[in-house]
């Protein structure tokens, strides 16, 4: 398992190393652009690139059944909540109008890492290690440990979003602020992981030992495209020099894209194998909407 999140880890790196690239270099030719332009053009007619800082809390509704041909089935929900730890880069237009507002459409990429722990969605009894029946201590099922089910869900740590909108500027306690509704993309991908053990007598019915112990574990990954409305409040708070620096809070909203499950199944034999093999199968749905906030730190090249 260690290997596994160790290799994960690996890829959501260069995942984001690339991405970080990409962006950079827009960002470079953007910057170049403006440069370019010469500084006669006053504020409102530039072009604003931005970076961005922000933290956001993520919950997210899920749902999970089982079914299987040795014990009985399940159907529980849970609410799971996960942070993260973004950064993006921005680029506002000039003006569009000098009216009300001075409205700008803006545009933002986002590479972010979550850090979240499993939600154990789905779990019955003591699933951890493989049960051992031993003929020595071993008298009845009940005294055989590590028996139960469960399915847990967990975020993985890169989750990527950007989004597009227009920014409506209004002066208020001696300084600007901007209020932004935007459309915004999301994608995050889910590992659900199904554990269980399980522990009868060799053959018949009761309670009784000898027995025979059965264990199975599986785990799908999917990913979800996600599509919604956001609304960013953000108002400047110093400037250092050609730089502004502005302090937001973001609320979005969700709905998943397409399908919304995702199915995990297993099969294992019974050791000593004195009854079928047996299959534990686990659906997990995500709910589709779910929904992100929270705030950061933003700072924009905008010279006077």
């Amino acid at each position: 398992m260690k290997c596994l999140l160790r290799r994960a880890t690996k890829r959501a790196m260069r995942v984001i190393s690339t991405a970080w690239l990409v962006l950079a270099c827009l960002l470079m030719t953007v910057t170049q652009a403006i440069a370019e332009g010469g500084d006669a053009a006053n504020a409102g007619s530039r072009w604003v690139p931005a970076v961005s800082f922000s933290s956001t809390g993520l919950p997210q509704a899920r749902s999970a059944t089982s079914t299987s041909n040795f014990r009985f089935d399940q159907d529980r929900e849970s609410t799971g909540l996960f942070w993260a730890m973004a950064a993006g880069l921005d680029i506002s237009s000039p003006e569009l109008s000098p009216a009300m507002g001075r409205p700008r459409i803006f545009a933002h990429a986002d590479v972010g890492v979550t850090i979240d722990s499993e939600d154990p969605v789905v779990s019955e009894g003591d699933p951890g290690d493989p049960p051992v029946f031993d003929p020595v201590f071993h008298r009845f099922v009940a005294e055989i440990d590590h028996k139960g089910s469960s399915i847990r869900a967990e975020a993985n740590p890169l989750l990527l979003s950007g989004g597009i909108g227009v920014a409506f500027a209004f002066e208020a306690l001696d300084r600007t602020f901007y209020v932004k509704p935007s459309v915004e993309w999301a994608y995050q991908r889910d590992t659900v992981r199904v554990r269980v053990g399980a522990a009868r007598r060799q053959t018949g019915s009761g309670t009784a030992c000898p027995c025979t112990t059965l264990f199975l574990q599986a785990q799908a990954d999917r990913g979800y495209h996600s599509l919604g409305p956001g609304l960013e409040v953000e108002v400047e708070a110093a400037r250092a020099g050609d730089f502004l620096i502005g302090v937001f809070v973001s609320g979005r909203a969700y709905a998943i894209l397409g399908s919304r499950e995702s199915q995990v199944s297993a099969t294992a034999s019974w050791n000593p194998p004195t009854r079928p093999d047996s299959t534990f199968t686990a659906i997990y749905e995500r709910e589709q909407w779910h929904y992100r906030f929270g705030g950061g730190l933003r700072i924009s090249w905008a010279p006077e």
